[in-house]
C-alpha cells in the first residue's frame, strides 16, 4: 500500500511540474496484479472487524489456466491465519495449505468469484506451502495476488 501512495504522490508531483503548475490527471492503467491485490485487500478489510491483523506484505504473479502455484510461508503454532487470494477475472479457485511433510492442514475455504479465503490454525511452527490454482474458461493467464493476516 505504501508503494501505491508513493507512486501516486510522485506521479502527481511530476504531472504538476510538467504541466506548468496546472493539475493534470494521471491516466496510467492499473496492471492485472494491482487489480488482483485490490480485490484481495478489499476482502481482507472485512477480517479486521473479526480481530485479524492484516500484514502489509503480499505475493503476486500470473498463473496459467489450471496451473498450480505454491507460496512458502513460515507460520507459528497458536496463531490463526487467514490467506486471501484475489484474481482479476472470475475463476474457479482451488486453495489449500500443506505441512512441511506435504499433508493438508485442516482449514476452512470460502470462494467468491474473484477471491478465495482460507483460514487455518497450524498444528506446529514451521514453513508451510500455500497452494492454489485458478481455472478460467476465457483467459489463459490469470493475474493473482495473495495477502494474509493473523490473530
Amino acid at each position: 500500500m505504501y508503494r501505491f501512495f508513493r507512486r501516486l504522490v510522485l506521479t502527481s508531483s511530476l504531472s504538476l511540474l510538467c504541466s506548468g503548475g496546472a493539475i493534470s490527471q494521471d491516466t496510467t492503467p492499473l496492471s492485472g496484479r494491482d487489480i488482483a491485490k485490490a480485490e484481495a485487500q478489499e476482502t481482507a478489510k472485512d477480517l479486521v472487524v473479526k480481530g485479524f491483523i492484516i500484514r502489509g506484505d503480499s505475493w503476486s504473479g500470473e498463473a496459467l489456466d489450471s496451473g498450480k502455484v505454491g507460496v512458502r510461508h513460515h507460520l507459528f503454532k497458536g496463531n490463526e491465519y487467514v490467506f486471501v487470494l484475489g484474481g482479476t477475472f472470475p475463476s474457479d479457485i482451488e486453495f489449500s495449505v500443506l505441512t512441511p511433510n506435504r499433508k493438508p492442514v485442516p482449514s476452512e475455504v470460502t470462494t467468491d468469484g474473484k477471491t478465495a479465503t482460507i483460514r487455518l490454525n497450524p498444528p506446529k511452527t514451521g514453513t508451510y506451502l500455500i497452494v492454489f490454482s485458478l481455472k478460467s474458461s476465457d483467459h489463459e493467464r490469470i493475474p493473482w495476488a495473495l495477502v494474509y493476516g493473523y490473530r
